[in-house]
């Protein structure tokens, strides 16, 4: 499954649940988010098409696609859903996810 080159980063005064339900609801027409476990959640209803998958940062979720060709199609939804919800979570690119990451444990 590709990964999506953004996550989110949910904000500390938000639900995990909530902010990937309302996801859910408003970008891929689903009732909610569900979670698979402790670290996943099908976020398309079912069709397991999407999931977020938490990072190891806690707050952090990264999303990957069953078809590489809703890759396109998820980052704008991605996107847009942060713009409109900037309260509850902000966008990040992965790759300076990971970048931090490395530079924490002095890989550079």
């Amino acid at each position: 499954m590709p990964y999506c080159k953004s996550a989110l980063q949910i904000k500390a005064t938000s639900s995990v649940q909530e902010v990937l339900s309302a996801f859910a609801r408003e970008q891929c027409n689903a009732n909610q988010a569900h979670p698979i476990n402790d670290r996943h959640f099908n976020i398309d209803g079912g069709l397991n098409d999407l999931r977020a998958i938490r990072q190891d940062n806690e707050s952090v979720y990264g999303f990957f696609c069953r078809y590489k060709r809703d890759l396109n199609r998820t980052e704008a939804k991605l996107q847009a859903f942060a713009e409109n919800h900037d309260v509850e979570c902000q966008l990040l690119d992965v790759e300076d996810i990971r970048k931090q990451r490395y530079s924490e444990l002095n890989y550079d």
